[in-house]
């Protein structure tokens, strides 16, 4: 390699490491519990039939193959995530080539559409390397349609509905980052409104058919409940606006409020100023902005629409997107060099991606240290219980064999003091019912099964209300703990 390309991949590599290398050590959501202590044979039928992603499905069922520890597929899932992530910004990077000549603003661009602000709740789940592959599919998808506009190939358009048929059967919330990403790139190659809508329209073919087959493979074969229509269309657009509304105000405190819609309405401000001065192709290139707003805005809200999906970063992880996509639109599409105003917008919209990139660093870095805290929080707090079902079996001879689970009066969910608390990014093992013990059994190496409450010590925890940890939540009552989640 020459010294070049060795400084090029350098710089792919420090970025990964800035805003991924610190979830090396292993980290566990609730998913996970349930994972290790039921087995990646099983985990790989609920993901096939309950969540609809034969992909992963086929990762956890050769990893169950193999017979390794559990613990070590967080580690080839992260390695996964971290290779494919950097390949898929480093693919959109070479695409901008084309049209923008600074390697390194092509490369914080790519790195804001892809690796963005929600992309950081994938790396709190195991399965990882799925989402990061699916990510990459889209990515490449939009390579074949770039191929497609310059050649008029069929086969491009293959790989790209081939892509997104990947990507969709490995995770279907990264589908429309197909769609933004391509966005600019039709505008790009259209030389008329006409053409701008037949190339539109090729995003939307390369979009519906892998959707409409996936939609097709589960309802009729598994009728999976993340890919079934639901009935409440009304309630499905109220609730998709009001995450709409809450993810723009506040991207789930990840950043402060209105501060992510106060840089994406400054790079759409930049945008607009590009056009109205130049006074060419206004109407397409207005249009054009307001399609990447609408698309940004809605499709990746679809599935909480269709009532299959609801509002967490994950799920409409496309929308924070938007900095980098209306960034790469200007320098692909509105740049002037020779404009005394552009100069100003060059470097305001260069500025403001670079400042974002530090904002989105220091979330990262925050989610997952608190992760971390989480985490030890949980093991701390077993490691109480499992102390205290050791005193009890000794001093009575009796053996715990099945725990119930309780509330206080006053319940929160369990999560910890200040530690980051937004949807699925840091959330405590006693949080769910069926992690509460998979964890138990997980962190003390035990096999206790879950067994109905009983309505005298639910009266008796309804007159208590905790904040912290306290001896009195554990009772042990011949082979049953009764056990308050506070």
């Amino acid at each position: 390699m020459s010294k070049e390309r060795i400084s090029y991949w350098g710089k792919i590599i420090l970025l990964m490491l800035l805003f991924l290398g610190v979830g090396y050590r292993i980290n566990y959501a609730v998913d996970t519990y349930w994972t290790f202590m039921e087995g990646f044979d099983k985990a790989a039928s609920d993901m096939l039939t309950r969540n609809g992603r034969p992909v992963i499905a086929l990762m956890y069922k050769l990893f169950a193959l193999t017979h390794l520890k559990n613990e070590l597929f967080y580690y080839i899932s992260f390695v996964m995530a971290f290779v494919l992530l950097g390949l898929a910004v480093a693919l959109y990077e070479k695409i901008l080539r084309l049209y923008i000549a600074r390697e390194n603003l092509r490369l914080i661009c790519s790195l804001l559409c892809i690796v963005n602000l929600y992309a950081i709740e994938y790396f709190m789940f195991l399965e990882k390397g799925g989402f990061a592959l699916a990510i990459f599919c889209n990515v490449l998808a939009v390579w074949y349609i770039n191929t497609y506009l310059q050649e008029h190939k069929p086969i491009s358009m293959l790989g790209a509905v081939l892509s997104i048929l990947i990507a969709t059967l490995t995770y279907q919330g990264t589908i429309p980052l197909f769609f933004i990403l391509s966005l600019p790139i039709i505008y790009k190659k259209a030389s008329t409104l006409v053409d701008y809508i037949k190339n539109f329209m090729i995003l939307v073919v390369v979009y519906w058919i892998p959707m409409g087959i996936d939609l097709a493979l589960f309802n009729i074969a598994f009728d999976s409940s993340r890919n079934s229509t639901g009935n409440g269309l009304v309630q499905g657009i109220s609730e998709a606006w009001n995450t709409i509304l809450y993810s723009y105000q506040t991207t789930y405190s990840l950043t402060k409020r209105y501060l992510y819609l106060g840089f994406l309405c400054l790079t759409i401000v930049i945008n607009l100023v590009s056009i109205f001065d130049k006074k060419t192709d206004i109407v397409k290139s207005i249009l054009n902005i307001i399609v990447i707003f609408i698309v940004l805005t809605v499709l990746p809200v679809a599935s909480i629409i269709g009532s299959t999906g609801w509002g967490i970063p994950r799920i409409i992880y496309p929308m924070t997107s938007g900095i980098g996509i209306f960034a790469v639109n200007y320098y692909v599409n509105h740049h002037d060099k020779e404009a005394d105003y552009d100069r100003l917008c060059n470097q305001t919209i260069y500025v403001l991606c670079l400042f974002f990139t530090a904002v989105q660093f220091v979330a990262y870095t925050r989610v997952y240290i608190d992760k971390y805290k989480m985490n030890y929080a949980d093991y701390v707090r077993i490691q109480e219980i499992g102390q205290a079902i050791d005193e009890y079996e000794m001093s009575t001879g009796n053996k715990i064999e099945q725990i119930a689970f309780y509330r206080d009066h006053n319940h929160d969910n369990p999560y910890y003091a200040n530690l980051y608390y937004e949807g699925d990014l840091v959330v405590s093992a006693f949080h769910n019912w069926d992690s509460q013990l998979n964890a138990i059994n997980y962190y003390l190496g035990t096999n206790y099964r879950r067994c109905y409450t009983e309505s005298t010590y639910q009266a008796y925890f309804d007159q208590l209300d905790w904040h912290c940890y306290s001896p009195m939540q554990i009772i042990c009552d011949y082979d049953t703990l009764h056990y308050c989640v506070y």
